[in-house]
């Protein structure tokens, strides 16, 4: 077929392994046939190559290459099997059940969460969210990403030129979010300007999503203040030592004593504010020679009545640790976050418990911990596909590893291009089918036939028939063969054609004449099949040359294999023809090997 690809298709495949950046057709065919290549030539039937990139780089090739073609597959029972098994070799498992239940664990139980917390404090307060909403709508408008000054503002920026943003405030609201929470009116503006505070008034929801819910929380003053006291029950003193590490890495990235690696957190915390918070110790030396260093700061002792008015500073350090910290996390990528999840469930988990902690309502706590732990799910299939094709979609370019992989969403079965930036650890991936059939178990015992009874053998064969001089002198005769192959003078060379010529690849030639002609030579089965067979056809034994034709026969058949599968009928009789070859061959172990191959069959049947 590669053949066929290379005459017919004009694909430029070659022998080499291409370079990782290279992703055309060309370049994937030719990682098959080098891999291929690798595997079935290996003078001694072992990888040459770790297993695991061998597995993966394979996958990356055959995902590649059926991307266009894949949601196309009909529904019968070989395609499914083959479905099964491209999803085995992409190197990220997006399976259904497990995206729906991250979705119930960062989304719809967050968000029931905090509604919760929202409502209570509107409960105590004898307020609705509007009023909220209403009351602090000008510190909230000022918040937005797209802003501009407005009547209210004591000195607005320019009247002049009102396209100018208000900058006193952190612009970290975007559009949509704003929107969810406000509706706009007709307002006539005494400074005429076209976007005004007073242009929007509250919606009357009770619901919002957990994105307006997270943003409430991190700049709403009041709101702010109060989950606060909730979660900082042990001073704030307590909170920020417990998280000093965490907070100087939101300030600072560079690495510290602390750090098991170089930190890359996104800075959020100014240097001014962290003096604001820590004081350097005097004298305090870090044990790592770190100049500057975490280890030497410490709480500052008014920092209670420090903070009082930092309403800013306070929903930085909300947003940087604690619970709240996790879900924005999230927030920020919740597909690179769900690589990681299952490793990071406790961390997710122990979130919404510490949250649920604070609820005055026992038994929406109780009721909430009981669906966190069971296997219930909220979100269906439907739910899975949509949150896939939504955070799959429009990722932005970047020189970070790509991978393909295998997703269902909303098209069907697909295969997208996935970004994983440096840093992030894809999950443990199975990397074996569990489905192998019989025939495919027959084959691979076959391999592992010729691998560990056969070579052996052979190789035992070839060191007793072919000492140093017969062989120095078969090979001179090899590589004179070579040579005339090359040259028009072969045609006419009836002497030497009377002999099985043979056909060496760049890598066989390699083994039979390495460049340190000292150097021991390790060749492969075909190799010293070829060099036994000449050398016996000289000595005159027709039967054991016959038995070497056997083996050959059956070592072809597998390394050319198109379909990898062997029925039960075929394997018996080839099974039968090892046997017989091996011991004539004189090998004595043959028998405790082959009945070893029963026990490794029933191994790979589980």
């Amino acid at each position: 077929m590669i053949y066929l690809l290379r005459v017919l298709a004009y694909y430029e495949i070659g022998n080499l392994r291409p370079v990782r950046s290279d992703k055309r057709k060309s370049a994937m065919l030719s990682r098959v046939i080098y891999f291929r290549n690798e595997t079935t030539q290996n003078p001694e039937g072992k990888l040459s190559i770790p297993f695991e990139e061998l597995w993966d780089e394979i996958g990356q090739a055959v995902l590649n290459l059926v991307s266009p073609y894949i949601r196309y597959v009909e529904d019968n029972e070989d395609k499914q099997l083959m479905i099964g098994r491209l999803i085995t070799l992409s190197p990220i498992d997006l399976d259904k059940h497990n995206i729906c239940r991250y979705i119930d664990m960062s989304e719809t139980y967050p968000a029931q969460i905090i509604q919760q917390i929202i409502s209570e404090y509107c409960t105590l307060n004898k307020q609705k969210i509007e009023d909220i909403l209403k009351d602090e709508k000008h510190d909230l408008y000022h918040k937005r990403k797209l802003t501009r000054s407005c009547c209210l503002c004591d000195q607005p920026d320019d009247i002049d030129n009102p396209d100018i943003s208000f900058s006193s405030y952190d612009k970290v609201i975007p559009e949509k979010q704003w929107e969810s929470m406000y509706e706009k009116l007709v307002h006539s503006c005494p400074f005429n300007l076209q976007k005004c505070c007073e242009s929007f008034i509250p919606k009357k929801c009770d619901n919002f999503d957990l994105s307006v819910n997270l943003t409430l929380i991190l700049n709403s003053s009041v709101i702010l203040r109060h989950i606060i006291d909730l979660l900082w029950t042990k001073g704030f003193d307590k909170f920020l030592m417990d998280n000093k590490h965490t907070i100087y890495h939101s300030m600072e990235k560079k690495k510290c004593c602390k750090c098991c690696k170089t930190r890359t957190e996104k800075i959020i915390i100014k240097k001014n504010e962290w003096r604001k918070l820590f004081k350097k110790e005097e004298n305090k030396v870090c044990q790592s020679r770190i100049v500057d260093c975490c280890c030497q700061y410490i709480v500052k002792s008014d920092i209670n009545i420090l903070i009082i008015e930092e309403t800013l500073l306070l929903s930085k350090l909300l947003y940087v640790a604690g619970p709240i910290s996790v879900l924005y996390k999230i927030k920020q990528d919740a597909f690179l976050y769900f690589l990681n999840w299952t490793a990071e469930e406790q961390e997710l988990k122990g979130a919404l418990t510490e949250l649920l902690n604070i609820i005055d309502d026992t038994k929406f706590s109780r009721d909430m911990s009981e669906k966190m732990s069971s296997g219930d799910l909220i979100a269906k299939d439907e739910d899975a596909h949509v949150w896939v094709t939504k955070h799959l979609r429009n990722r932005k370019a970047t020189t970070d590893p790509q991978y393909e992989i295998i997703v269902f969403d909303k098209d069907g079965l697909n295969v997208k291009t996935v970004h994983i930036p440096k840093g992030i650890d894809l999950p443990k991936k199975t990397r074996f089918f569990k489905d192998l059939t019989d025939e495919e178990n027959n084959f691979l015992l076959l391999v592992h036939a010729l691998k560990s009874i056969v070579y052996p053998v052979i190789k035992h064969e070839f060191e007793t028939q072919c000492p140093y001089d017969v062989l120095e002198k078969i090979l001179k005769e090899i590589y004179e063969q070579q040579n005339a192959k090359r040259s028009r003078e072969s045609r006419n060379d009836n002497n030497k054609s009377q002999k099985k010529k043979i056909y060496l690849t760049r890598g066989q030639e390699e083994q039979l004449f390495p460049l340190n002609n000292k150097q021991s030579r390790n060749l492969d089965l075909k190799l010293m099949i070829y060099i036994l067979r000449r050398k016996v056809e000289e000595d005159g034994k027709k039967d054991y040359v016959d038995q070497l034709d056997v083996i050959d026969n059956i070592r072809k058949e597998i390394v050319k294999s198109s379909c990898g599968v062997l029925d039960e009928t075929k394997f018996q009789e080839k099974l039968t023809l090892i046997k017989k070859a091996v011991t004539h061959l004189g090998e004595e172990l043959w028998e405790e090997k082959m009945a070893n191959l029963q026990l490794i069959r029933n191994d790979l049947g589980q």
